[in-house]
């Protein structure tokens, strides 16, 4: 699913136009002025690949060889339609999957035929997670996954309120339909501002969970304070360490601080700038992202100070028993979203916001 565009814009805003030695540049690019936010890559049979684009509530289609092939969707609350695409995801046959947050629904295109679709509500539960927070600004996750059996995954969290912003905070990752969750964790960290009134931001470099779907269907997660992921089966509840590594911190200093706070927003009083000041994290996370690929090999975007300096991606490949397979830099700011086929698939952020896809062979990352 997609990361903090907040960050990816303040990386890129702040980073240097020096190259490494060898950062890969991508094999092909999507860049087209349909594609507004970014929120969802997906890739079929075909090598076609799907765009969920946040901005025009559309999902737009392009050839294998990058070409505009068409779009479908737009705002509304009709069929085939979206009010908030928080993410997308291919299911067996080729079926697109589009989380609509907004709708509180999922809409399924059947392979081959977008002027069709079925709709799955998300229904609201007793353990008081609201569904009409799923994905919201206040929510440490959001978006859908479709294991390979065509079950389908979505995360849910609850948002904040006066009566409960002291409480200890998670998340909870479903089958969709079912009450037990198959994970709990932590949800992401928050900065809460009660000077003159109750408000919430999003903590400045805070924890987080990152979430992805193996293969197999086990749930991948951790809090990206460290480079640590643990996995859980769906089918037995059972929990084992996937990926544990070892990173070096970058600081948050002062520039960047700053820098962060004034593109959070001007009307912050003094008092609130100086709370940010005294809370904010010492250092900036280990890792943003990660992708699982169709041999369940684990894709993970570190936090590296040389590719950080330098304005780059770091990315570090993890078999599936936890032995790194791979490190390599990718040029400017590009978190992959999907690696199948021997191609990976990313979203390329420029210093201006603009976005595109880059699509890179997977034997010169390898």
């Amino acid at each position: 699913m997609s990361i903090s565009l907040s960050v990816t814009a303040l990386l890129v805003g702040l980073l240097g136009l020096g190259l490494p030695d060898d950062p890969h540049q991508p094999d092909a690019q999507i860049g087209d002025e349909r594609i507004g936010l970014i929120q969802g890559i997906a890739v079929d049979e075909e090598s076609r690949v799907y765009v969920g684009d946040y901005i025009n509530m559309q999902v737009h289609r392009y050839t294998s060889e990058g070409s505009y092939d068409d779009s479908f969707g737009g705002r509304g609350q009709g069929p085939g339609e979206f009010q908030s695409i928080s993410g997308i995801d291919m299911g067996p046959n080729d079926s697109l999957f589009v989380h609509d947050r907004a709708a509180r629904r999922i809409v399924a295109f059947p392979t081959g035929n977008m002027s069709r679709s079925t709709t799955t509500s998300i229904p609201s539960r007793d353990d008081g997670l609201s569904p009409s927070m799923i994905g919201g600004p206040l929510v440490g996750l959001h978006g859908i996954w479709v294991l390979p059996d065509g079950e389908k995954v979505v995360v849910s969290g609850r948002g904040f309120s006066p009566s409960n912003r002291n409480e200890d905070r998670a998340i909870h990752v479903h089958f969709l339909g079912e009450e037990n969750p198959i994970a709990t964790l932590p949800d992401r960290e928050f900065i809460v501002f009660e000077n003159g009134g109750f408000s919430v931001r999003l903590m400045p470099f805070g924890k987080r969970p990152v979430v992805t779907v193996g293969q197999d269907g086990d749930i991948l997660y951790g809090m990206n304070e460290r480079i640590e992921i643990q996995s859980v089966s769906p089918v037995n509840g059972n929990t084992a360490t996937a990926v544990e590594d070892n990173h070096t911190s970058i600081p948050v200093t002062e520039e960047l601080l700053e820098t962060e706070i004034q593109r959070m927003g001007s009307e912050f009083s003094s008092d609130q700038v100086e709370q940010l000041r005294r809370e904010a994290p010492d250092a900036m996370p280990a890792f943003e992202h990660m992708v699982v690929d169709t041999e369940n090999r684990i894709w993970i975007a570190v936090n590296d100070p040389d590719a950080f300096d330098e304005g780059n991606t770091a990315y570090r490949v993890f078999d599936e028993s936890g032995q790194q397979l791979s490190e390599f830099t990718l040029e400017g700011i590009v978190f992959l979203q999907v690696v199948k086929d021997g191609k990976a698939y990313g979203i390329r952020t420029s210093s201006s916001g603009a976005q595109k896809v880059d699509i890179y062979d997977v034997t010169n990352l390898l």
